[in-house]
């Protein structure tokens, strides 16, 4: 290789060496926050954004065995918790489920939960709210008063803290049952004090026009969330049928207020996931979305951001789920492409399963998102973890992943809790003790996360216990070694590749030194660069062959610096193949065949794989596509056409050879040919093969009349020219049981 090019800065690249090097953080200290011998799960947790060192969590709790709802504090960021089941004083019916929590810019916390009674078939909507930044709840506050025939489900809230005309709504969406189902909608203006009429935001579906169910469910899990400007969004997963050629999808839909959630929009489709699905242990999983929104007045305020659950069906044996990530820089109008927070192997043979994502946006528009991750238990990838990672540039890329949980979540420590989901049926159903505990939902569906400024709080169910307890865990945001994204471990480039890696810290303080080799073990650097972006383009045409590269990263305000990152490799492919030589069929014949073999030669051993595309055409310019056939990505130098070919016609052919990348010198003059039809050995025209057609040869080669049309047809005994033994072929063949006419 002769591209030997070193390109450095010197006195930035003495900042990564003379500060020393720190490894990628321990997992943090997990704590129970609640441990009482009863199951625990669907947690909850925000920070006061008026006192940080306080952080309330709310969490489905069955210490009686029934569902109740538990309540933590911690007035030190975390470290210590107190907790206690809310009292039924504060609520309307005696059983709960389903908290969920949200605080808005003065400290005021609420919590809302599905309020039942355990002889009636129906739930209701209940607020509590905290005035005292969680030290004391008061309630209830319905969003609905009265009696109600229906069956809520699957709430969650927000409030606005947006310092807009809106700021201090409260907002709730959920889902209404029975069959089918409904997202609803409620808004609040004075704290949960009262509330609006109830809106239908996600209507019920008609399908009949396509010949599908109506009505039909409008979907579940839906979720609200505030943007910077005070729109209300909802979002949840639900179902879409495209007329005119009623094409259906599983898909992530919103609405959207500009009035603060007095109207909303029409449903529209975000992006396409794959619904439900159970993974090893029993463990259900969903596309519900996590949505968050960046109110921070930085550089990506307004944006939006989505996390979803959902399973590549592109690994089509092992269907693992993934923790998926959007992005609208619009409100809701465009979202990005979907990519994989998750930073283990993904594709074909991928078999971790991700799940339960949970999303926040910070003060300063640093997104944490944290999930379960079955990574660490390589062999059965049964047992899973609480991971996380963080996006510095808006959603533009997340960095490396790390561990949160100190021991695995165990499915077989999950109690007695059954498979599937519970909460559509469970109000039905006699009232029970413990055995309750069956209707626990495995590990239920969902978890927490919250952050003040780098400080995060974290919230799952773990089973270290031998129980489902509710656990959590604090740490400052961390810089990890870098995490490389393009090009892919192994992946061929061109000559002149952009190297692309995940932003590891805060725009403006971050610095990266990239280094590539053309050894693994870097003894050979042939580019060093020392970097305030996370992307390069390599300036200079790399020569043939495998490039190794790696990345570290610093922190320029301290000078902590990473560990490097993991080593990728990529293959520089600049084979350009040439021009094929055409062979057959050749240049102004005429082809007998109505499914043609055509054979071509590339002139070289290529250097590297080589793809031909065909054209075939009775337009010998190849610009009419309607009747040009083209056969693309071929991979031999002969190919026979999968259709009938039109006799009595002039078809012209012509063949290009491309790299993997498509790059091609260009097609070879075309050649003609014209397909006919005939009998072999019928050279005068007629119908049937006699002596009359014996006759014709012998006038043709001994009396100078008609040559036989096309004159394959005459070569009677395989073997060109035509001539006197065609003929004794002939005879035979009519008259003495000889072999039949070949013309080949």
């Amino acid at each position: 290789m002769n591209n030997k090019v070193l390109l450095t800065v010197g006195f930035l690249i003495l900042s990564f060496t003379a500060n020393g090097v720190v490894a990628d953080p321990p997992i943090p200290a997990n704590y129970p926050i609640c441990v009482n011998g009863g199951l625990q799960n669907e947690q909850q947790i925000f920070v006061c954004p008026t006192d940080s060192n306080i952080i309330c969590a709310d969490w489905r709790d069955f210490r009686l065995g029934y569902r109740r709802v538990g309540v933590g504090r911690s007035t030190d960021g975390g470290n210590t918790w107190t907790n206690n089941l809310i009292s039924l004083a504060l609520l309307l019916y005696d059983r709960q489920s389903d908290p969920t929590m949200a605080v808005d810019n003065d400290g005021n916390f609420y919590i809302n939960v599905l309020d039942y009674s355990s002889t009636t078939p129906h739930s209701y909507l209940t607020f509590l709210k905290s005035t005292d930044k969680g030290a004391t709840w008061i309630g209830p506050y319905p969003v609905e008063h009265g009696f109600t025939d229906y069956f809520e489900d699957k709430q969650f809230i927000t409030v606005d803290r947006t310092h807009g005309p809106y700021e201090g709504n409260v907002y709730i969406s959920w889902t209404r049952f029975d069959n089918p189902t409904r997202i609803m909608f409620a808004r609040s203006t004075d704290g949960v004090e009262s509330f609006d009429d109830t809106l239908i935001v996600g209507p019920v579906n008609d399908f009949s026009a396509c010949g599908g169910p109506n009505p039909w469910d409008a979907g579940h899990f839906s979720f609200p969330v505030v943007g910077s400007d005070g729109s209300v969004y909802v979002f949840w997963p639900g179902y879409q049928w495209e007329p005119p050629d009623c094409i259906y999808y599983r898909a992530q839909l919103m609405v959207k207020s500009t009035d603060g959630g007095v109207t909303f929009s029409d449903p529209e489709m975000v992006y396409s996931t794959n619904g439900f699905g159970t993974i090893e242990g029993n463990i259900g999983v969903y596309d519900g979305p996590c949505v968050a929104a960046d109110i921070s007045g930085g550089i990506y305020d307004g944006n939006l951001y989505i996390a979803v659950a959902n399973e590549d069906t592109s690994n089509t044996i092992d269907l693992d789920w993934n923790i998926e990530f959007i992005k609208s820089s619009d409100g809701g109008v465009t979202w990005s492409d979907p990519y994989y927070i998750n930073d283990d192997y993904t594709g074909i043979g991928a078999k971790y399963d991700q799940f339960h994502p949970w999303l926040v946006c910070n003060e300063e528009g640093t997104l944490v998102a944290i999930w379960y991750d079955q990574r660490t238990d390589p062999i059965y990838h049964y047992k899973f973890d609480l991971f996380a990672a963080y996006s510095f540039d808006g959603g533009e890329s997340f960095t490396a992943n790390h561990r949160i949980s100190e021991v695995s979540v165990d499915p077989n420590l999950l109690g007695t809790a059954s498979s599937g989901r519970q909460d559509r049926y469970w109000v039905t159903e006699p009232v029970k003790t413990e055995a309750e505990n069956t209707r626990a939902g495995r590990i239920a569906e969902y978890i927490g996360v919250t952050a003040f400024k780098d400080h995060v709080n974290a919230i799952w169910t773990d089973t270290r216990n031998f129980n489902q307890d509710t656990y959590g865990a604090n740490w400052v945001i961390p810089i990890l070694k870098p995490r490389l994204l393009e090009p892919r471990d192994g992946e061929r480039t061109l000559a002149k590749p952009v190297l692309n890696w995940a932003t590891a810290w805060k725009e403006n303080d971050d610095q990266y030194l990239l280094e590539i080799a053309d050894d693994d073990q870097f003894s050979n650097t042939i580019i060093s660069e020392t970097l305030t972006e996370s992307a390069y383009a390599i300036p200079v045409p790399l020569d043939f062959g495998i490039y190794y590269w790696r990345v570290q990263a610093s922190v320029i305000s301290t000078g902590e610096t990473t560990e490097y990152s993991a080593i990728d490799s990529f293959t520089v492919d600049i084979y350009l193949p040439p021009v094929p030589t055409l062979i057959s069929p050749a240049d102004e014949t005429i082809s007998l065949n109505d499914y043609p073999q055509f054979e071509w030669d590339l002139g070289e051993i290529p250097a590297s794989d080589v793809y031909y595309d065909l054209l075939l055409s009775p337009d010998e310019t190849f610009a009419d596509e309607t009747i040009t056939r083209r056969y693309e990505d071929l991979t031999t130098t002969a190919f026979t056409v999968p259709d009938i070919l039109y006799t009595d016609t002039v078809y012209y052919w012509t063949v290009s050879s491309k790299n993997w990348a498509g790059q091609t010198e260009g097609f070879a003059d075309a050649f003609s040919y014209e397909l006919v039809y005939y009998t072999c050995a019928d050279v005068d025209g007629q119908p049937g093969v006699n002596i009359l057609d014996v006759v014709f040869l012998i006038n043709y080669k001994y009396k100078n009349g008609p040559e036989p049309d096309p004159m394959i047809s005459g070569d009677v005994d395989g073997t060109p020219p035509v001539n006197i033994l065609d003929i004794v072929h002939l005879i035979n063949s009519i008259y003495k049981d000889g072999p039949e006419p070949i013309c080949e």
